[in-house]
């Protein structure tokens, strides 16, 4: 008996939607990793995510109930996962917006909030 993943989740909610169904029609469904997922979210990317897995001979019907429902491999059912966060990427203009904050909340913090404001309207007009 060879054991096949056939999906995986950064979210155990959504593995445990996607295999109800599955089991519901009859395939025995397995799952790796859920607890070191569900204990370190971070360890999500590490480990490839939550792995749901079938017998090899269960896997195209498992497949083909897959299609049926809302998962594919880019995202979760539920539409946010860590890992699709990572793998998207997003444009310059959010970058420098994301730097900005992430730097005038710590300019706050340390105490350069004068300094950090003046550096975020300069960086403001020249984007304009």
């Amino acid at each position: 008996m060879n054991l096949v993943t056939i999906a995986t989740f950064s979210s155990s909610f959504d593995l445990h939607v996607i295999k109800g169904r599955l089991e519901a029609d009859g395939i025995t469904c397995y799952v790796k990793d859920e607890q070191t997922v569900t204990w370190d979210p971070l360890l999500d990317i590490a480990v490839g995510g939550i792995k749901l897995q079938v017998v090899d001979s269960d896997v195209e019907q498992a497949k083909l109930l897959l299609k049926d429902t809302s998962y594919n491999q880019s995202s979760s059912i539920s539409g946010t996962t860590i890992n699709s966060a990572f793998k998207r990427k997003l444009p310059l203009g959010a970058k420098l917006v994301l730097l900005i904050l992430i730097l005038t909340f710590i300019g706050m913090a340390i105490g350069f909030g004068d300094y950090v404001r003046d550096a975020v309207s300069s960086l403001i007009d020249y984007m304009k």
